[in-house]
């Protein structure tokens, strides 16, 4: 039986797994993308304003995709929904069997989505 991996964060194997993280660019939200590529999953990192810590993500890792979406635009659930059924049509193309794919939502996003409702 070989070693066990030791995760920064844990000890949870995401190999080959599909996210999508939005607010990916705070610090929550960026320690989340750290955590998740750590294990091997593809993140798709969404943004709103600043980039520059998924730049510095993808610099180490190259399973990271940033894009640009804003929250609190109408079209938000339309376009994350869009996007969300892109990112599965390229995994699928590129073979990866993603039967349990996931999908984060920040604290930060999902407040700012209550106040936008309300």
């Amino acid at each position: 039986m070989g070693a066990k991996m030791r995760y920064k964060y844990g000890n949870i194997d995401l190999e080959d797994k599909v996210s999508i993280v939005t607010g990916a660019s705070g610090d929550i939200g960026s320690a989340i993308c750290e955590a998740l590529l750590e294990r091997g999953a593809y993140v798709n990192a969404v943004y709103n304003r600043n980039k520059e810590p998924l730049d510095r993500l993808a610099e180490l890792y190259p399973r990271i995709e940033s894009f640009q979406l804003d929250f609190m635009s109408e079209d938000f659930e339309k376009e994350i929904e869009m996007k969300a059924l892109e990112i599965i049509r390229k995994a699928t193309e590129k073979g990866i069997e993603n039967k349990n794919p996931i999908a984060i939502a920040s604290a930060s996003i999902y407040l700012a989505y209550v106040a936008k409702i309300h």
